[in-house]
């Protein structure tokens, strides 16, 4: 129980999640710093990247770029600006961020939907019922029974595509000099329902229900 209880509070301390997938483009060999200031060297080019926002509570969140699969760059947000967020344009300052150069950060989301759906889906509803049972001092007590009807119901739905483009550009301190730029989307996709009928329940269920409905004793 212990264990369980200090996994729940690093859980509420620590989340991370994957901003989104893309290319790292070095224009000029470059260093970075990663976790505990270890610095982290990049040749000019071009490099596959995944851009992870973490959110520490009371602590400032951190952005991290994974180049190749290895080796992250660190980079300090502070606690006012959100990554995360679906729309961002915002250039933090080397020494905010805790690295050698300025960045500069574009979030823009896209939204577009489907044609809408029509089908027949699954459905259920929990009945409950009472029954009487004999306790261990042979009184006879009410009990609460469940039982769940399932059946068809008619739906029309549609998918909500959301497309979050995002870039991270590296600039020369002062001067503003492009130096390399991460460019990558998060791409995700939600069922969105826009009808849902009544639950036509199966026969069998239903008269399966009524059976157990008869036998159940009743209390005198």
């Amino acid at each position: 129980m212990k264990k369980m209880l200090i996994f729940g509070v690093v859980s509420l301390l620590f989340v991370s999640c994957k901003n989104g997938s893309g290319l790292f483009s070095v224009e000029k060999d470059i260093t970075l710093k990663g976790k505990k200031g270890k610095s982290i060297s990049y040749e000019a080019g071009k490099y596959d990247a995944t851009l992870n926002y973490k959110v520490k509570l009371f602590k400032k969140n951190v952005v991290e770029l994974e180049v190749d699969g290895k080796s992250d760059a660190i980079f300090v947000i502070p606690k006012k600006f959100k990554i995360n967020q679906n729309h961002m344009n915002t250039v933090l300052k080397a020494k905010d961020v805790k690295q050698d150069h300025d960045v500069k950060i574009d979030v823009d989301t896209h939204y577009t939907s489907s044609t809408p759906v029509f089908d027949n889906e699954y459905c259920s509803e929990t009945r409950r019922y009472k029954a009487c049972y004999i306790n261990e001092e042979g009184k006879e007590k009410f009990k609460t029974k469940s039982f769940v009807l399932s059946g068809e119901q008619k739906v029309q739905f549609h998918y909500l595509y959301k497309n979050k483009l995002i870039d991270l550009t590296l600039m020369e301190e002062g001067s503003g000099e492009v130096v390399a730029l991460f460019s990558g989307s998060d791409k995700s996709s939600s069922k969105v329902y826009d009808f849902k009928g009544p639950c036509r329940f199966r026969s069998y269920k239903i008269r399966e229900f009524r059976e157990l409905k008869r036998k159940a004793r009743h209390c005198k």
